[in-house]
Formats: C-alpha cells, structure tokens, sequence
C-alpha cells in the first residue's frame, strides 16, 4: 500500500475538554492516542458498524 493510502494522526483515544461551549480533543493529555491507519481500514470499520454489506468493485485485494 502506497503512504498516499494512510490516514495520519487519527485519534483512536480521546480526552475531551469544552473550550467556550464546545467540547474538543485534547492533543496535551497523556490520555489521547493518534495513530496512522490505512484509510481502507477506516473505510471498512465504519461500513461494518453502519451494518452496510461491503460491494468489491475492483482494487488490490479482489
């Protein structure tokens, strides 16, 4: 997979502070984890937790 492929510095754990109203991550906090991930794998756990069934219409790994 080529790097263009990766998502970078995705939050996989969160601490939330609210600054005038609105909550927003803390990026400070020993707490809070980014990661890189590949954005197929993002695409696919969110399509399994919307429970859509996944159509293969070409790619690397049909």
């Amino acid at each position: 997979m080529s790097k263009d492929n990766i998502c970078t510095g995705v939050p996989v754990q969160a601490t939330m502070i609210k600054v005038n109203g609105k909550y927003v991550i803390d990026y400070t906090s020993e707490f809070t984890k980014c990661v890189d991930i590949p954005a197929d794998v993002i695409a696919r756990f969110l399509l399994e937790k919307s429970g859509i069934t996944p159509v293969h219409k070409g790619g690397e790994n049909d």
